[in-house]
């Protein structure tokens, strides 16, 4: 019989085994018990959505209302308005008391339910249509936040709103004013909210900027990483789960592989286990890391299309060779940088989209695994 892979290549499911977190959990659903906001942050794929799904699962529990919106590719207000009611919508409509309470209070749109015979109640997805008028931009996003507060006022329970990758509003037109519009309204909100995102510099300065809406207004809480050590042992107990051996050793080359990204971890994991056999071997560990890479080309490749030559140039630079000073000349003439000022503009577009940081006295890529696939991949950066 074929051992089944205790590792998921999907979309994060809540049911599937978790590693840590438990202090951070503890703390974050305190926080959401107090009524205080609090903005988580971290790189991607370091386990933030998996965290915050988590907490809202345990209050869910405790009978709250749990209300995960994400924000990542938002469009426009529009947007952001459908994407709120449509999350409210889709959490309460297994609860009838409260899905009756939802659609009374968000008046300008009507929930519309696909009902797809093969899926249970909680699957079916969940969309909305304006439900009077034309009326849209910061007239709809201020109605729904209107109704979201009448929501709030009518329910008993606690409501704890996750706003993943909230920093995206910032590259909409009129970015200034939807903050503003956020946060008058959040700010009456009697519920706590999670801010949440991976672009950790614009996502902080919204939050500890005077001049900004929501200068002082949520405790950060910034991710720390899974112990290495905890990893590696996460992972030779899912592998001896099904059956195979992982020893120690292997499994913290696995987990070093990819610095100990939950995300990496957990897919690296999924690999190595299709394709070994009974004993995981460090060739195993190797292959998997070139099938690892081998998967993620496209994503990487989508996510350069965005870029300019000059900042492609700056992390293939980076990604070969860490270095304390972008701006050295033997550096910027060793990776034909161009002048300073041009890697200058590289250097602050790269930190905005989180790709690069400074830590340990150098600038480094954040994300492990394009590190690796930019060392190997000369051509994307000419």
């Amino acid at each position: 019989m074929k051992q089944k892979n205790p590792f998921f290549l999907k979309e994060y499911s809540i049911d599937e085994p978790y590693c840590g977190r438990n202090e951070e959990q503890k703390d974050l659903g305190d926080y959401a018990r107090e009524l205080k906001h609090t903005v988580l942050y971290s790189p991607r794929r370091t386990g933030k959505t998996a965290l915050i799904k988590r907490v809202q699962k345990t209050l869910s529990q405790e009978g709250a209302v749990c209300i995960y919106v994400d924000f990542f590719g938002v469009v426009s207000v529009d947007d952001i308005a459908v994407r709120l009611a449509q999350a409210v919508f889709a959490e309460t409509r297994s609860r009838e008391t409260l899905f009756r309470r939802a659609v009374k209070a968000i008046e300008c749109f009507r929930p519309i339910t696909d009902n797809n015979p093969l899926q249970s109640e909680k699957q079916a997805d969940t969309g909305v249509e304006l439900a009077q008028g034309q009326v849209s931009g910061m007239d709809l996003l201020e109605s729904v936040l209107r109704s979201l507060g009448k929501f709030i006022y009518e329910s008993s329970e606690l409501v704890h709103f996750a706003l993943d990758e909230f920093q995206e509003i910032t590259t909409l037109a009129k970015a200034e004013q939807i903050e503003t519009l956020l946060h008058d309204h959040i700010h009456r909100h009697a519920a706590a909210y999670t801010f949440i995102g991976s672009r950790r510099t614009v996502l902080c300065r919204m939050f500890t900027t005077a001049s900004r809406p929501f200068f002082q207004e949520a405790v950060l809480v910034e991710l720390p990483g899974v112990p290495a050590g905890k990893m590696a042992s996460f992972i030779a107990r899912q592998f001896a789960s099904q059956g195979k051996i992982c020893d120690p050793e292997i499994a913290e080359q696995l987990v070093s592989a990819v610095s100990c990204f939950p995300y990496y971890c957990r897919k690296l994991a999924c690999i190595v286990f299709e394709y070994s056999h009974n004993e995981v071997t460090a060739e195993d560990v190797e292959n998997g890391i070139s099938l690892l890479l081998m998967y993620e080309e496209p994503f990487f490749e989508g996510v350069f299309l965005g870029l300019a030559p000059g900042q492609i140039a700056l992390l293939r630079a980076i990604a070969r060779e860490p270095v304390k000073s972008i701006f050295a000349k033997d550096f910027l003439r060793r990776h034909r940088l161009g002048s300073i000022g041009g890697a200058q503009g590289a250097r602050k577009k790269m930190v905005m989209l989180d790709m690069i940081e400074f830590r340990q006295q150098k600038w480094w890529i954040v994300d492990p695994v394009l590190e690796q696939w930019l060392v190997k991949n000369r051509v994307h950066a000419c």
